[in-house]
């Protein structure tokens, strides 16, 4: 789950880093998206047929459909999300 979470995570960084006047909200939203339709496609069964001749499939895509792995996105688009739009203190001036 902890990897899936991170996939989310990394997922999070490359929207933001192809879209980078976008707000976290929507970045959060389309990372979520993207690992959410990722993970659906799993139960068309394509991607375990693609892993059993490509390996870069199985790393890209995965082979097997879990419900837990949609929690684990949310949690970790909402964790990259929340961290974006944490403000950082300013620096002190002497």
């Amino acid at each position: 789950m902890l990897g899936d979470a991170l996939n989310a995570v990394m997922i999070y960084l490359v929207v933001a880093f192809l879209l980078p006047r976008s707000s976290a909200v929507a970045i959060g939203a389309s990372a979520l998206a993207l690992c959410t339709l990722v993970e659906l496609f799993q139960l068309t069964g394509l991607p375990a047929l693609g892993a059993e001749s490509f390996w870069r499939v199985r790393l890209l895509l995965g082979t097997g459909f879990d419900p837990l792995d949609l929690m684990a996105h949310a949690v970790g688009a909402d964790v990259a999300t929340a961290s974006d739009l944490t403000p950082t203190p300013s620096p002190r001036r002497t």
